[in-house]
């Protein structure tokens, strides 16, 4: 019985270690050298694997979600993948009728994951301050204890990506009004009086092929 985590039972904790295997279809995954400590619900996951107070474990049955999973298979079957994430601290009935501890998942959200559709969106301002007002949002519900939206980052900490998606958000908005200015200047004078002064020639136009 893994009586360490006992008195961190119901308690948000981080936990690092190497994936092993999973079992009952993927919704049990072991994880070896695994450390495991209460999380503070703003330190990335790396820093918490270096802060004292912890609890070692030789190996430990997990019950992960998609989130947990993300990335963490390899090619390579002799090589393990470092799994960093946070999860609640659970008792629960083995097969024998026995007692034990274990980490469920949780619903939470990556830092790294919103970093990635930040990337991918760089392009569009609009859609980029679309999803940094629902990042800020979330990170605000985390910040205020709600339990369905929990937030956590591998490199990331909390307080440190908020900081700057609330830097980016403000410069965005202020493009995006500046935008929507230029635009409503350009409706109010009219089209271009350039443009009526530019004669095209007309072409006779062939019929269209299908697909």
């Amino acid at each position: 019985m893994r009586a360490a985590l006992a008195k961190w039972q119901n308690q948000i904790v981080s936990f690092n270690g190497w994936y092993v295997s999973t079992r009952f279809e993927g919704t049990w995954l072991c994880l070896k050298n695994v450390y495991i400590i209460p999380w503070d619900m703003d330190s990335s996951m790396q820093d918490m694997a270096k802060t004292p107070g912890g609890a070692k474990f030789d190996h430990i049955w997990l019950s992960p979600d998609d989130q947990d999973f993300k990335n963490m298979t390899t090619d390579n079957k002799n090589a393990y993948k470092r799994v960093s994430s946070v999860g609640i601290v659970r008792k629960y009935k083995r097969d024998n009728g026995t007692w034990d501890y274990t980490v469920k998942s949780v619903p939470k959200y990556s830092i790294e994951d919103c970093v990635d559709k930040l990337n991918r969106v760089r392009s569009s301002l609009h859609r980029r301050l679309k999803l940094i007002d629902y990042s800020v949002d979330i990170i605000d519900r985390h910040r205020k204890g709600d339990l369905d939206s929990i937030v956590f980052g591998i490199a990331w900490s909390v307080s440190q990506f908020y900081d700057r998606i609330i830097e980016e958000q403000k410069e965005l908005r202020a493009s995006v009004n500046a935008q929507i200015e230029k635009e409503k200047t350009v409706l109010k004078n009219g089209r271009c009086k350039n443009l009526d002064q530019a004669k095209f020639a007309s072409k006779a136009r062939k019929p269209a092929k299908g697909f």
